[in-house]
């Protein structure tokens, strides 16, 4: 399920009428990479199953979570527990639903109105996405990016806030390190970076050796992101708004793919399919979004030639 952030949404599960009547015990939980972050309070009884209202402290930021589901019944006298999973995706859309709608020529009063904006949006975010290389949420977690033997680290993604840095095994905070061009990277300044993993460079042996033995040393630094070495970043990335240009160009691909699966492929798109909403894209998505204008607004955007949407 598709939810975008900071939206107040409800999640549900189907379970059988006969189940239900006996269930015992139902408890629900959000579970990101197989631990649990948040023991849903409220089970709401539906028609056909079970639902919970998502918290804004699981919908403020981008995140791919399960909501799990872990129910007890009785089946010809003998006792089950069973568990089912919720998928959720929580996503920033580029542009709000309701200018979509507008550009569009959409009537969101109207189920079909209504859907064909949520399409459209998806449509739209998927081409900006592919092209780039990059969403425009946010999100906070970590990143592990390998050194460039550089006092500069370039970074995956924007850094809004640097939490914490570790390597060799050991985290740093912050470790007194900045970022810079606009948080696509992190400068080690004059701090030095200490490292146990690497032999200390020839001009430094001397410090090590005395009556002609040599001493390993116990540690020693330096003001570069060592080659190789892997570093895990620890923070708040993305944006905090999309970017204006990025929703300019977004204005023109809502103009642009608000027509019929027939033109689609005139926009690299081979295939949709409605269910999961997957988008297969041929090989030339990677060489445009289909419009020549937004092309060059999100020229400064791109990070890569492929992602997966």
């Amino acid at each position: 399920m598709e939810f975008y952030r900071g939206s107040s949404e409800t999640v549900k599960v189907t379970v059988p009428t006969s189940v239900k009547a006996t269930v015992s015990s139902i408890d629900v939980f959000a579970v990101e990479n197989g631990r649990a972050i948040y023991e849903f309070q409220t089970v709401s009884s539906t028609p056909d199953g079970y639902e919970v209202a998502l918290p804004w402290s699981l919908a403020r930021q981008d995140r791919d979570f399960n909501v799990e589901w872990r129910i007890t019944y009785t089946e010809g006298g003998i006792p089950f527990s069973i568990v089912e999973n919720t998928y959720v995706q929580i996503v920033t859309p580029i542009l709000p639903l309701a200018e979509i709608a507008q550009i569009a020529g959409y009537d969101t009063s109207t189920p079909e109105g209504a859907q064909d904006t949520l399409d459209l949006e998806r449509r739209v975010r998927y081409g900006v996405q592919t092209y780039t290389g990059q969403n425009f949420g946010k999100f906070a977690g970590v990143m592990q990016v390998s050194g460039n033997g550089a006092s500069k680290l370039n970074l995956p993604a924007p850094l809004l806030e640097f939490k914490g840095i570790a390597f060799d095994g050991v985290l740093r905070t912050n470790h007194g390190m900045t970022l810079i061009n606009n948080g696509w990277a992190l400068s080690s300044g004059n701090i030095y970076i200490d490292n146990i993993k690497q032999a200390p460079p020839e001009w430094m042996l001397d410090r090590f050796s005395s009556n002609g033995k040599i001493y390993a040393p116990m540690l020693y630094g330096h003001s570069r992101f060592v080659d190789g070495t892997e570093y895990t970043i620890e923070g708040v990335w993305g944006y905090n708004d999309v970017p204006g240009d990025v929703k300019q160009a977004a204005r023109l691909l809502v103009q642009d793919y608000s027509c019929d699966e027939s033109l689609w492929r005139e926009r690299y798109i081979d295939s949709v399919r409605a269910g999961d909403w997957r988008f297969e894209f041929n090989a030339q998505a990677f060489t445009g979004t289909g419009n020549v204008q937004a092309d060059q607004i999100l020229a400064g955007y791109r990070r890569a030639t492929m992602v997966v949407v």
